[in-house]
């Protein structure tokens, strides 16, 4: 079991990018046995080989989860990730209005992120969802009074968390 934070100039005085957690998150994918399940506030990644020098997107996390589905395919395991997501990033703004553009930033490489992943998946199996399930999470009220209408609300995920079995 491992606990990690992140660091940076501010909290730290580092002058450099730090990457231990990512590195940490693609070891601990690379090893998993039978599941891979991650709850995350941000989601963007790139499976595109030059990745790494990419000055958009360097996080390399779904290149590993696509390698180890790889692997389990051809291997024929059973093998499954789950990653939990919120519904809509934590910023305060509207998606229809000119303020809400970072967070139509933010969902769209999200959705590239997720899409690019599945279709890589495809690649290798008519049965991707054998492997991969992307989850958001809301919750379902329903009011002793049958005249008020069930309602729903979005349950924020703040957090950044990945087990893997790899033990």
């Amino acid at each position: 079991m491992m606990a990690l934070r992140s660091s940076s100039k501010w909290s730290l005085g580092l002058q450099r990018k730090e990457r231990s957690i990512q590195h940490c998150y693609i070891h601990s994918i690379l090893l998993a046995k039978r599941f891979i399940y991650i709850e995350n506030q941000f989601f963007i990644s790139s499976t595109t080989k030059d990745a790494e020098s990419n000055s958009v997107v360097r996080n390399r996390v779904v290149k590993a989860i696509f390698c180890r589905i790889k692997k389990a395919v051809s291997a024929r395991q059973k093998f499954k990730v789950v990653i939990f997501l919120p519904l809509l990033p934590a910023f305060q703004a509207d998606l229809e209005k000119k303020q809400g553009k970072v967070m139509q930033v933010q969902l769209g490489l999200e959705n590239i992120t997720i899409r690019s992943l599945y279709a890589k998946i495809k690649t290798l199996t008519e049965y991707p969802e054998d492997y991969l399930m992307v989850c958001a999470l809301r919750k379902f009220h329903e009011f002793k009074d049958p005249k008020k209408e069930p309602t729903t609300n979005l349950i924020y995920i703040h957090s950044k968390v990945e087990f893997a079995d790899s033990s």
